[in-house]
């Protein structure tokens, strides 16, 4: 895999784009819901955390998507 088509891989089909998506704005709100019912641990830590948490399952999910499909 060249170093252009690792940049574009997520834009490389509907479904990765759905999935990638999906799976981040999920992870994105859970996030934003678990800072706020827990104002006791650090905000910010806890935000940024699962925030980077949600954007690894995102990419893992959308490679695996593509590696299902023989794609990569």
């Amino acid at each position: 895999m060249s170093r252009k088509e690792f940049i574009l891989w997520p834009w490389s089909s509907k479904t990765n784009q759905f999935v990638f998506w999906t799976v981040y704005l999920f992870f994105s709100f859970f996030a934003v819901i678990v800072g706020i019912l827990i104002p006791f641990i650090q905000f910010s830590v806890v935000l940024v955390g699962i925030w980077l948490l949600s954007l690894l399952i995102a990419v893992g999910l959308a490679f695996w998507d593509d590696a299902a499909h023989n794609r990569i």
